[in-house]
């Protein structure tokens, strides 16, 4: 550079060469060209990792149904990281299986713990550089006299390798002791520093679901052919005053239900139960796409005829217009509903019914009803219309005009026989015979000795001690359908899917094909499987 300019710059009144220019420089700014100073801070990341897991079958998510043996499982991972990246593990019943993000598989009947452990691959160690220049203070003419950049440079270095040349820097370190060391350089001096830094192992989590895989099919209930063209399943959507048995259900719920029905059960028909009309519509809807007969069927339970028929019109106004919909203006009247009968309860009604049957004067009452019924909802509904009887009912299937008999059949050794049975559903036939007839009900409580109380064994099971025994449902089910073949009607609905379990209430009273487990997933009974094994042909 131009020494006139930098004297100029100093204010040194000397010449170039003298002696005392050095000195006065010396004075003012200090010796030059110090080397800098190496210095660092670190600090070790504290993430936290969170291990979650969801899983799902190729034709549902698994809310409320058990998988069985034939279901692939996709066990799909939900685990979060503030850092990661993340490894993963699986195991099933303490053995590892894979060591991937997702894991997909079949197993075998019975209980399976599943687990999955998430770890962090190494932790965050960021290296924060507070090296300093000594002679930063030097104005920028004096660097560039003493060719001394003002910048300076940093090599980072982790275990004997150069990692980083950046001022600050940020590693993925796996657990255990590592040297960091910092080297500075100005261009002509410079500085190293360095430590030894130790990290914790990295965080990890665990997490684990017990799932119950049910059996695909069981061998001895071989395959049989069931000889009635429509075979169907009451689903209860919700029923308010029996909640705790029949509570209000989410479309989930329905969705996954309903295609356990028809795709494990085989059934080409829904029986769709409930005193909500959003929820009995919801349903209707969803089960247009896979059934043949969608008979909606609300209950009213304890309504007077006049409190229910503004709320059955509102559900024949909200069904779906199609040929496959049903309209079943009300079920077992005499029972569910005051008006015919005069208990003001349930069971006061059922009791009585037991007791003394119906009058010739009930029975007119019960049609005079109907007759209300069917006229108002066909003002807004163009599908069949029918009626879920009582057994006892005389109902005017012709005189009314609806356009199935619908009679529930319920079969009891204590009262009946096979040939009685047949005879009696011959005859709710043929006061209709050019009509279709539908078993709207039928079907055993979950306990030794169920098939001599027929309908009634819920009540035998609730009010005296009784052995809880899915064989024996199974078996009754077996003799029941055995005969329903032989009866030539033109569809049979098994009462039911499921009945939750309330302190009041208990598995054996069920006539449900499922039950509730612990952990609030549903499994199937060996009734399943025996209704399962009876094929439509």
């Amino acid at each position: 550079m131009d020494r006139r300019k930098f004297l100029k710059y100093t204010g040194a009144a000397v010449a170039a060469g003298a002696a005392g220019g050095g000195y006065y420089l010396a004075n003012r700014f200090g010796s030059f060209n110090h080397p800098p100073l190496a210095d660092f801070q670190y600090t070790v990341s504290t993430s936290k990792v969170q291990a979650n897991f969801d899983y799902r079958t190729t034709e549902r998510t698994l809310r409320h149904i058990n998988p069985t043996t034939e279901d692939e499982i996709s066990f799909l991972n939900k685990s979060t990281s503030d850092n990661g990246p993340l490894s993963y593990s699986w195991s099933v019943d303490d053995r590892i299986v894979v060591e991937t993000k997702d894991y997909c598989t079949r197993l075998p009947a019975g209980e399976h713990r599943v687990t999955l452990t998430t770890e962090e691959s190494d932790r965050v160690l960021q290296l924060l550089n507070m090296s300093t220049d000594a002679d930063a203070v030097l104005p920028p003419v004096l660097r560039e006299f003493l060719n001394v950049s003002g910048e300076l440079r940093y090599a980072w270095i982790l275990d004997g390798k150069t990692v980083s040349s950046d001022r600050d820097c940020s590693l993925r370190v796996p657990a255990g002791e590592h040297v960091v060391r910092l080297h500075v350089s100005d261009g002509v001096k410079e500085d190293h520093t360095e430590r030894t830094v130790t990290i914790p192992e990295p965080p990890h989590d665990s997490f684990h679901r017990t799932i119950t895989i049910d059996p695909a099919e069981l061998s001895e209930y071989p395959e049989r052919k069931l000889r009635i063209p429509i075979k169907g399943l009451a689903f209860i959507v919700g029923i308010g005053p029996w909640r705790d048995n029949f509570p209000y259900i989410s479309e989930d719920e329905m969705v996954e239900s309903l295609t356990i029905i028809r795709k494990e059960l085989g059934c080409n028909a829904i029986k769709i139960v409930g005193d909500d009309k959003d929820q009995i519509t919801k349903c209707t809807m969803l089960a247009l796409e896979d059934f043949d007969v969608v008979l909606a069927t609300p209950r009213y339970i304890n309504a007077t005829p006049d409190e229910a028929l503004p709320r059955l019109s509102e559900v024949a106004k909200s069904l779906p217009d199609s040929e496959k919909v049903v309209l079943g203006v009300a079920s077992e009247m005499t029972i569910d509903m005051k008006g015919v009968l005069n208990g003001t309860t349930y069971d006061e009604r059922a009791v009585e019914l037991d007791v003394t049957g119906l009058s010739e004067k009930q029975q007119r009452k019960l049609n005079d009803i109907l007759k209300l019924f069917e006229r108002e909802v066909r003002k807004n509904f163009r599908g069949k219309v029918t009626y879920i009887a009582e057994t006892r009912d005389k109902v005017e299937w012709n005189e009314i005009g609806f356009d199935i008999i619908c009679y529930d059949e319920y079969f009891g050794s204590r009262w009946m026989n096979k040939s009685s049975y047949l005879n009696k559903i011959r005859q709710d036939r043929a006061l209709s015979p050019s009509k279709p007839m539908y078993v709207s009900e039928f079907g055993f409580a979950t306990f030794e000795g169920c098939i001599d109380w027929g309908g009634g064994g819920w009540r035998q099971a609730h009010f005296n001690p009784v052995v809880y025994s899915q064989e024996a449902q199974a078996s009754a089910l077996d003799t029941n359908l055995q005969m329903l073949s032989q009866a030539n009607v033109d569809g049979a609905f098994l009462w039911g899917f499921v009945e939750k379990d309330s302190s009041l209430y208990r598995d054996q009273e069920s006539s449900g094909v499922m039950k509730f487990r612990p952990d609030g997933m549903m499994e199937r009974k060996k009734a399943f499987y025996m209704y399962k094994s009876y094929v439509r042909g």
